[in-house]
């Protein structure tokens, strides 16, 4: 992801030990493993706040895995949506149109442009890689109390997304617990910050093996926070 930020990176954005990863990953040196106490814990907080990664990967696009990010039954439900859409796909309803039967933000629609054939190789993959970024921000604007009470089928509702992406989402982004006598999911500002990596990693791999989305303005508009915050969350990253 050496230059998947464009300008931004090249003006600072991103930290040198960034810069140092994304060589390695790069030249296919990732062969170092942490060799002091200090090293393993960074590693291991590292680990805890990104997407599941592949540390053995040589190219940029395979170090992270949206299909892994979702679990399961999310992907799964992501793939008969992506599926059915291509499949009825009609000159007075493409599947790019179906697909945003609930209007995608700008940042997201956009992304769909980058697909012209939906048959060619990682194609799919890629629109269903698009789709999870699109959960992700509705999550994200939704999800935005401290506590939110209900079960998982409420939240789904509330939140506007089928009910095994919310699953997901409440797994990887809140905390079951309860407030004044009731049961619902609450959120810290770690697993907010944390649900922000996701977004911005998962929008990277969407933009295809280049992992090149040049900016990210305009998804920081719909998620309605600061572009300097969200470089800087990256970059504590690692």
């Amino acid at each position: 992801m050496m230059k998947a930020l464009g300008s931004q990176m090249e003006k600072g954005a991103v930290s040198e030990s960034n810069r140092k990863v994304m060589e390695d990953l790069k030249s296919g040196n990732m062969d170092s493993k942490p060799t002091t106490a200090v090293d393993k814990a960074y590693a291991e907080a590292r680990k805890a706040f990104l997407p599941p990664f592949d540390d053995s990967a040589t190219k940029a696009f395979r170090v992270y895995d949206s299909q892994e990010v979702a679990g399961d039954e999310a992907w799964a439900q992501i793939s008969r949506v992506v599926d059915a859409c291509i499949h009825n796909s009609t000159p007075e309803l493409n599947y790019k149109q179906a697909l945003q039967k609930w209007p995608w933000p700008e940042s997201t629609a956009k992304l769909l442009d980058l697909v012209s054939d939906p048959g060619m190789k990682g194609a799919k993959y890629q629109l269903k890689t698009m789709c999870l970024v699109n959960h992700l921000v509705k999550f994200h604007n939704r999800a935005s109390k401290k506590f939110m009470d209900g079960q998982p089928e409420e939240m789904a509702k509330y939140l506007g997304l089928p009910k095994a992406v919310t699953e997901r989402f409440l797994e990887l982004f809140c905390v079951a617990s309860y407030d004044r006598g009731r049961a619902g999911y609450a959120t810290t500002k770690q697993l907010k910050d944390r649900r922000v990596i996701y977004t911005l990693v998962m929008y990277l791999l969407a933009h295809g093996k280049e992992m090149k989305a040049g900016s990210i303005d305009q998804l920081c508009l719909d998620m309605s926070m600061e572009t300097k915050d969200a470089i800087s969350l990256y970059r504590e990253a690692g």
